[in-house]
């Protein structure tokens, strides 16, 4: 199963559930900090130092003036005092564009928003007099809000009820996707189990967890075929073996009553084709589950080969088929990466259909070279062949296309596929019958 998309899925929902429920917060933030101007940038200078200490200083109680002379300048602020009638009488750190007198006007709009880009603050005394603490440009935000009394109180409940919102809003949401899991989770429990006792499975491939549905819906058709190969490889076996076993017991009784070495040779066939095939049918079926691991090892291919034909030939009676081997020269001067076993199986199923299901007296010829990259083992016998159907049947996937005599052939080539390699069948009816198995070579590094 892909969890890294599996995880993402969820991950995101999750995500979505905690950006909502952030930006709830957030926007109540905000409206709280719209509503009640709670940043004091405005309102204090520096150091602990506002408004009212520049109003004392300026009467003449408050900090020194060179103490707030200094602080001003440090921060690029200033402070001014205008008289009832708009003219400067005290300023400490003004900028010269500011320097002059002040109308009505002019008072009216700097009290209630900005001079010239400057965010002030003012203070009225009893005499009329106007003080004004003026910070850098850019440095602090006014905004005048007037709003109705009876207002507040609906505002002040406001924010209690959007995070009370919010956080049911959050609670409902994860209680539904909880639930929503929870459904989603009962049906692959019960798929698990019965996947466990071996019966189908088949469920909806929809909903939040449609993708473990998906994985499970494969692993039971999997399983089902498996069984299904199984339950054929049974019945193969049991098909295959009753016919040699048939054969073995006519034989045997006709030993009985005369000696005939026709029927001492007949039964040394159907035993040699009856372990053949029980051990073709063994290693066929681990092969296909990937039961066999193969051990690939640096071999010479003559030499490998000529081994497994001297094998097959000490093992099995040859007197009655004549054979020619073939090994070029080439081929012994060449390395292949081969599983020993697997490479002498082959060899010996190779060797087996040609004499199992042809006559006494077929001729086998068997050639060993190197060709374009490739060492090339060929084996041909000029036994009853097959026809061109049959043939072309060996190269399909499918199980039931295989007779009994095929499925030597068929572990052959998969021998040969295990070996990054390719398998050819030729053949005439009543001519001949051709493999052509081809595994790559080890490529020597050229001396520098």
């Amino acid at each position: 199963m892909n969890t890294a998309k599996f995880f993402k899925k969820n991950l995101k929902r999750s995500m979505t559930l905690i950006v909502l429920f952030f930006v709830t917060n957030v926007c109540a933030f905000l409206l709280f900090l719209t509503l009640f101007g709670l940043s004091q940038q405005g309102e204090i200078l520096y150091d602990g130092v506002g408004l009212q200490d520049v109003v004392d200083t300026f009467d003449g109680t408050g900090i020194s003036r060179d103490d707030l002379t200094e602080l001003l300048q440090t921060y690029d602020s200033f402070a001014f005092r205008i008289d009832a009638g708009g003219n400067i009488v005290d300023q400490i750190g003004l900028p010269e564009e500011l320097n002059h007198q002040y109308s009505i006007a002019d008072v009216a709009g700097f009290s209630r928003w900005y001079l010239d880009d400057y965010p002030v603050k003012t203070e009225i005394a009893d005499d009329g007099s106007i003080t004004v603490l003026g910070l850098p440009e850019g440095s602090a935000v006014r905004y005048n809000i007037i709003m109705p009394l009876q207002n507040v109180a609906w505002y002040l409940l406001l924010i209690p009820i959007l995070l009370l919102g919010s956080l049911f809003l959050f609670l409902y949401l994860q209680w539904s996707d909880s639930v929503k899991t929870r459904k989603a989770v009962e049906p692959i429990l019960n798929g698990i189990d019965k996947l466990a006792a071996g019966r189908p499975v088949n469920l909806p491939e929809t909903g939040p967890l449609a993708q473990v549905n998906e994985e499970l819906n494969e692993a039971s058709r999997k399983a089902r075929q498996r069984e299904d190969v199984r339950t054929e490889w049974i019945s193969e076996v049991s098909h295959d073996i009753r016919t040699p076993l048939a054969v073995i017991s006519g034989c045997a009784e006709a030993v009985e009553n005369e000696d005939n070495a026709r029927y001492c040779r007949r039964i040394q066939a159907n035993v040699m084709k009856l372990r053949s095939l029980v051990e073709t049918l063994n290693l066929n079926n681990k092969l296909t589950y990937g039961l066999v691991p193969a051990v690939f090892k640096e071999e010479s291919a003559a030499g490998l080969f000529r081994d497994a034909l001297i094998d097959f030939i000490n093992e099995n009676n040859m007197e009655l088929f004549p054979m020619e081997t073939d090994i070029g020269t080439e081929a012994e001067e060449t390395a292949v990466s081969a599983d020993r076993n697997l490479i002498e199986r082959l060899v010996s199923n190779l060797m087996a259909n040609s004499i199992v299901h042809n006559p006494d007296g077929t001729r086998i010829d068997v050639s060993v070279h190197s060709e374009n990259g490739e060492i090339v083992l060929k084996i041909r016998d000029s036994g009853i062949g097959m026809e061109e159907e049959e043939v072309e049947k060996l190269y399909e996937s499918n199980p039931e296309n295989y007779e009994s005599h095929g499925q030597g052939l068929r572990l052959a080539a998969k021998i040969v596929k295990v070996h990054n390699g390719s398998i050819r069948f030729r053949s005439e009816p009543g001519e001949y019958f051709e493999t052509e198995a081809r595994i790559p070579v080890i490529q020597k590094q050229a001396a520098d």
